[in-house]
This record gives C-alpha cells, sequence and structure tokens, in this order.
C-alpha cells in the first residue's frame, strides 16, 4: 500500500483540505488539535432550609451549556471564561470532545502518580484541578498538548469577602461621621486634642490616608458629627445655625433664617427628587430646592426619629420616574424598635412603617446606626455590628441576616461582619463606594472594606 503523507503546520484553526484518493492511496492528516469541548450535566450543592425548619443541603442540575469553554489554540489552553458555580461538583464528569486526532488525558493513579489514558466519552473525569488532555494525528507523528482548566467560584457568590485595608496615615477619630466625594472618603471627627479634623482616601486601593486638617469656622463644643452633602456642597449644623464648605475644611455660616435641630439627605444615593430634607428646633419636617429658603412640610411628627437617621432614596422597579425614600433613626421614646418613615415622591406627607399583626420582623433600636441599599436591598446595621438586617419590602419587614427564617432561599445569610468587628465596643463611621464596597471605620483605628463578592469591582 502507498500512503502520502502531508504536512500541515500546527495554526491557531483547524484548516480544512481536500485530496482526490486513487486506488490504493490513502490520506492521513498530521493535524492533532481539539476543536471542540463541553461539559455535560453537573450537581450543585446548595443550602436550603427543610421542612422542619432547619438547614440542609440540596442540590440543583445545571448544564455544562451554561459555561462554555474556550479553546485557545494558540496557547494550548481549555477554560471557561464565566465561572461554575459555587457547590459544583466536577470530580466526576462526562465530556464531549471533537478532535482531529486521537485524545490522551493524564489520569491519576492510586499513588498520586499519572498515567496517559485513552479518552471515552464514557469515562467519568476529574476536573477539581488542572489536567493535561493530547491530541496524537492520526499518522501517529505529531502530538499536541493542552491545559484545561474548570474555573469554579471558590466562594459563594453572595458572600461577603472583607479585608482589613492599608491603614497607612489613618487618624483615629472620636465622633465620626464620613461622605464618600469625588471617589474619595471624607472623614470627619475630632482628634485626640478634641479638636474638628477631616482626613481623606481615594477609594482606589493602596492608597494612603491624608495628614489632619484643622476645620476651620467649626466650633469643637458645637460639632455634632453630621455631615451632609446637596448639590456639590457639604453642610452642618451648629447650635441650630447652617454652615457649609466647598472642600470640607473651611466653613462659612449660610444666609438662611432657619434654625435646626438637624440635618437629613440622601447623600448616600445617586438619587433624588432635587430638595434637602431637615427638622427644625420644634420637630417639623423641612424642605429646601437651595438650603436657603426652606418651607414647613409636615408639622411636628410624633415618633419620628430625632437622631441616628439615614435616609435611601431610590426609584421604584414599575415606574422609574416615581422614588421612594425610606428614613431610619432612633426615636428615644421607643423602647426597643427602630423609628422607620417612608415616603413616595408623589406623596403629600412621610408615613411611619409599623409592623402588623401578621408581621413581627421589626429593625431593632441600634445605636449608631447606618442605613445602605445594596444589592436592590436594604441593610441596616449598628454598634456592636452583630449582624445586618435586611428588608426586601421597602423598609416593612426586616430580618436577622445571622438567622434561618421562612422563605429562606430569597434572603442573603451570608452578608456578615468579620470576626474582628462582631461584638467591637466601639463606635463606627461607615459609607459604600461607586465599586459596591462597605466601607468601615472605627474609633480604634480600624479600617475595613468589603462586600458582596458578585458586586465588587
Amino acid at each position: 500500500m502507498k500512503i502520502r503523507k502531508g504536512f500541515l503546520a500546527l495554526l491557531a484553526a483547524p484548516i480544512l483540505f481536500v485530496s482526490c484518493l486513487k486506488g490504493d492511496e490513502e490520506v492521513l492528516d498530521p493535524y492533532a488539535a481539539i476543536t471542540a469541548f463541553s461539559v455535560n450535566n453537573f450537581k450543585v450543592w446548595y443550602h436550603d432550609i427543610n421542612i422542619n425548619g432547619n438547614d440542609t443541603l440540596v442540590y440543583r442540575t445545571e448544564s455544562g451549556t451554561m459555561y462554555p469553554m474556550t479553546i485557545d489554540q494558540l496557547n494550548n489552553r481549555i477554560y471557561n471564561v464565566d465561572s461554575i458555580s459555587h457547590g459544583a461538583v466536577v470530580n466526576r464528569l462526562l465530556l464531549n470532545i471533537e478532535s482531529t486526532g486521537y485524545v490522551y488525558y493524564s489520569k491519576k493513579r492510586a499513588d498520586g502518580t499519572y498515567v496517559d489514558t485513552i479518552w471515552s466519552s464514557s469515562d467519568s473525569i476529574d476536573l477539581s484541578e488542572p489536567l493535561k488532555f493530547k491530541i496524537m494525528s492520526p499518522d501517529s507523528k505529531y502530538i499536541r498538548e493542552y491545559d484545561v482548566r474548570l474555573n469554579v467560584h471558590k466562594i459563594h457568590p453572595d458572600s461577603m469577602s472583607w479585608a482589613k485595608t492599608d491603614t497607612i496615615g489613618f487618624t483615629a477619630l472620636k465622633e465620626q461621621t464620613s461622605v464618600i466625594r469625588q471617589d474619595s472618603i471624607y472623614l470627619f471627627g475630632k482628634d485626640a486634642m478634641g479638636i474638628p479634623v477631616l482626613v481623606t482616601r481615594s477609594i482606589e486601593k493602596n492608597t494612603g490616608w491624608s495628614a489632619p486638617v484643622e476645620l476651620q469656622g467649626v466650633v469643637a463644643d458645637a460639632w455634632n458629627a453630621n455631615v451632609i452633602q446637596y448639590e456639590g456642597l457639604m453642610y452642618i449644623v451648629q447650635d441650630g445655625e447652617l454652615y457649609l464648605s466647598a472642600n470640607g475644611s473651611d466653613w462659612t455660616k449660610s444666609q438662611t433664617t432657619e434654625r435646626f435641630r438637624s440635618l437629613i439627605s440622601q447623600s448616600n444615593s445617586e438619587y433624588s427628587e432635587g430638595v434637602c430634607w431637615a427638622l427644625s428646633e420644634s420637630g417639623d419636617i423641612l424642605k429646601s430646592a437651595n438650603m436657603t429658603d426652606w418651607e414647613v412640610y409636615q408639622t411636628s411628627v410624633a415618633s419620628f426619629p430625632s437622631r441616628n437617621i439615614s435616609m435611601i432614596c431610590y426609584p421604584l422597579k414599575s415606574n422609574p420616574q416615581i422614588l421612594r425614600t425610606v428614613l431610619v433613626g432612633i426615636d428615644d421614646n421607643e423602647l426597643l424598635s427602630a423609628s422607620v418613615w417612608t415616603r413616595l415622591s408623589t406623596d403629600s406627607v412621610w408615613t411611619k412603617a409599623a409592623p402588623s399583626s401578621t408581621n413581627n420582623k421589626i429593625l431593632p433600636k441600634l445605636e449608631g446606626m447606618s442605613l445602605i441599599r445594596y444589592d436592590e436591598d436594604l441593610y441596616a446595621f449598628g454598634e456592636g455590628m452583630m449582624t445586618f438586617y435586611q428588608s426586601k419590602d421597602n423598609g416593612v419587614t426586616w430580618r436577622d441576616c445571622s438567622l434561618f427564617s421562612d422563605d429562606y432561599s430569597s434572603w442573603n445569610r451570608y452578608m456578615k461582619f468579620p470576626f474582628e468587628l462582631v461584638s467591637l465596643k466601639a463606635k463606627f463611621t461607615s459609607v459604600t463606594d461607586s465599586n459596591n464596597v462597605i466601607w468601615i471605620m472605627t474609633e480604634t483605628g480600624q479600617v475595613w472594606r468589603g462586600g458582596i463578592n458578585r458586586l465588587m469591582k
């Protein structure tokens, strides 16, 4: 038998060529390549709650077609760009492979060594760690080796990751408050001498904190740790009077004649109704579009929070033209629960969110309370940082994320603080930046940054 052997270089993409066979001629293609690679269905284990209300492990089946495999012919690599779900069982996988030659893989033996084994579509392959596949051309002259890696999420995408950041230059302050301004953290407070100061830090990693700058125009005895932002300026109340600053360090008295108990603003939200809110000295709810002219929006309201007030504003999913505002704070007349109020931009009054006879999941009274909107839900937390309280219904119902409950799968039980912060007996301030990172700065000098893994940029 006469054999004619053609030569073909190993290119990044397969080339198809045709030969005319005459008589006993046989053409053997020396090209060795994997042209298609995919995994079959696999199990994904996850936590759920059983009929007895206990945590249990169950699994779902996912299709390998959801995670296409990329074949890098230039570098001889095969991998999936989109990582497979956390909890996937990938040590017994059936594969679909198309090639221009014979397929071998490195099978692990009991003694830990590997041996080349010819692949069959019925083989159960362990891809829990990188594996080498070899393709031998039909004429046995060419061998091409691929590194196959199956990327799997190492951590649950809904869980939180925390890191104690580089605290170069960080000055621990008392009576802190913070805002995000132009992609930097502005942290205000009193230094060891009791002088109100400002320190700043870029939200980018591996950058230090600025040296403290003494606040000008601010009286230390009147400092109340409540700085808000509105229309590009920062504001604070001292002894009932309104002060403003363009840079955070130099403060001047406003021209308004109104006297205030406290300021309220959705400073940590990208949405706004175009007005700023405040409480007058007499307890009336005020609003203003220019911070100079104020009008009484609602007369003194019983149980409206008087301190630790946080506000979030965001559009309705059903109608983005309408904004919803949720406000939480502390009413000292309440013994156990926080005071939660809501308002739509189409409403004429603020309304208190009160638990009903069928809903006893309230937001507890938390000193130093912070409110954030994160992953389209509301989360509140306070001093001690024992847990996050999550609301999926705009502040009506609040669930302790550290506990199991009914409808378990719709809540994020993975929202947790790092161990070092839990039960920490120190006051703190927090902000959430444009990268979906939550920053926590404590009076004891700790700086933490964290967030839900799938959200952080």
